[in-house]
């Protein structure tokens, strides 16, 4: 009876440190460092990848949509001018090949766009680079 009182009172204090040991660990920074690149509304598919080198964070999501790529491209291009980004771009006004360019004003965020015309949709891939340390 003790020996099983024990146990249980082990499995509890094992529950509670674990438990406070995932609520108290540090998120990686990179889960939230990409929230101002627009996320389209109708992505099917996602994959995504995160990458660190020295200064320099890179995420690439690469995702399936049903709407045509002529929509896809005007969202991005109207969401990052909306956010003060400069955007270039080519192809496009058939919507089955495109690539867009956006940097900010002072050249700590990037992203490129790219999308590839399918006969149900629009494959598309986004690649947003940022500095981790602002440029002096």
């Amino acid at each position: 009876m003790r020996l099983e009182a024990r146990y249980r009172f082990a499995c509890i204090v094992s529950a509670l440190v674990l438990t406070a040991l995932v609520c108290a660990s540090p998120q990686p920074p990179e889960q939230n460092e990409f929230a101002w690149v627009p996320s389209y509304p109708a992505a099917e598919n996602s994959a995504t990848r995160t990458l660190r080198d020295g200064d320099q964070l890179t995420c690439q999501r690469k995702f399936h949509v049903k709407d045509q790529g002529a929509a896809v491209r005007a969202f991005f291009e109207k969401e990052l001018k909306a956010a003060g980004f400069d955007v270039m771009g080519k192809g496009g006004i058939t919507g089955k090949n495109w690539d867009l360019r956006a940097d900010n004003a002072d050249g700590t965020r990037s992203i490129d766009i790219s999308g590839n015309g399918q006969t149900d949709g629009a494959n598309i891939t986004v690649t947003a680079r940022m500095a981790l340390h602002s440029k002096k």
